[in-house]
């Protein structure tokens, strides 16, 4: 009796087979690019482009008040617009 026990642990042993462990992947950390403060510079180049903008128009009308008036609210309200 004692034969067939050991026989049928043998066979078992056999049977079972060493299960793999799966290696598990590094996941790369991805490097956070700095943001480049803008604000400023953008302030600067809009202002700079309105007084640009509106000296050009003040020397093309130099006589039409209203039409100056007109066109440095057409100028200067899409600038604030995008600042705000």
């Amino acid at each position: 009796m004692k034969m067939k026990k050991e026989r049928n642990n043998d066979e078992k042993k056999k049977k079972k087979k060493k299960k793999k462990k799966k290696k598990k992947k590094k996941k790369k950390k991805k490097k956070k690019k700095k943001k480049k403060k803008k604000g400023l510079r953008f302030a600067f180049i809009c202002l700079f482009y309105v007084s640009f903008l509106g000296g050009v128009g003040g020397t093309v009308t130099m006589n039409d008040e209203s039409y100056l008036r007109s066109a440095g609210a057409f100028l200067f309200g899409p600038s604030i617009s995008i600042l705000a």
